[in-house]
């Protein structure tokens, strides 16, 4: 298994840190998002790295650079943003192995071998991984929890079949097959879920239930600040 993590943002809601400093190199209990990462990737024997870049690339290049981390990486550097699902068709070239994917601004530690089983067991060609908190915007599933649709509530707006199904909140974690690939469209820039949604009858997508020891999506002040303290407390 491969790994690739989203480290383009420009960390807009994370302002004036992330003027000088790319969200992925902020620190939570003295160390990086990005470092916490890379540690997790290599426990879990991934060794190959794909990580994508833009906000303040040099930085990031230059703390890889400067770490020996015992793993490769494959950079791919994005002129214009591509969004999420773009990310994935930019390394296209790189997924010729099972691909776990993890957004740069989330901390969560879960069993990451039990959600690789489930997605071998089930043969998906894409799993998420889900777990129930509050959020507005949630993944909409049926019985056999594949992916039907997505639903938000501050908007009452959603795509795909939302109603009456089962619901959760999607953890920035996700694994994916080669044969994904296959489907990616025409256009370079494209959200990861719309492409999935539009592609239910050709690909199969499953969620992955999980109860993470912790979560923590580092996307403004507020929520650094939080994740900064329950470390400091000892998480």
């Amino acid at each position: 298994m491969k790994g690739f993590i989203l480290c383009a943002g420009t960390g807009e809601r994370l302002r004036p840190l992330t003027y000088t400093t790319p969200k992925p190199l902020i620190e939570v209990g003295n160390i990086t998002l990005l470092e916490r990462i890379i540690t997790k990737f290599k426990k879990n024997s991934i060794n190959e790295i794909a990580i994508n870049l833009h906000h303040l690339s040099d930085k990031i290049k230059d703390f890889l650079n400067s770490n020996d981390f015992g793993v490769n990486f494959h950079l791919y550097y994005e002129k214009d943003l591509l969004d999420t699902g773009g990310a994935l068709k930019n390394i296209k070239d790189f997924i010729d192995d099972f691909l776990l994917v993890h957004n740069g601004d989330i901390l969560t530690e879960f069993d990451i071998t039990e959600a690789y089983r489930y997605h071998l067991k089930n043969e998906n060609d894409a799993t998420l991984c889900i777990m129930e908190r509050e959020s507005p915007r949630k993944l909409c599933f049926d019985d056999n929890m594949n992916l039907v649709g997505w639903f938000n509530s501050d908007k009452n707006a959603g795509k795909g079949d939302f109603l009456n199904k089962r619901k959760y909140s999607f953890i920035g974690v996700y694994l994916i097959s080669p044969a994904i690939t296959a489907y990616f469209p025409a256009e370079n820039r494209f959200g990861l879920f719309d492409f999935l949604i539009k592609n239910l009858k050709n690909i199969k997508i499953k969620g992955f239930l999980v109860k993470p020891d912790y979560w923590f999506d580092i996307g403004n002040i507020e929520k650094l600040n939080k994740a900064r303290e329950s470390f400091s407390e000892g998480q």
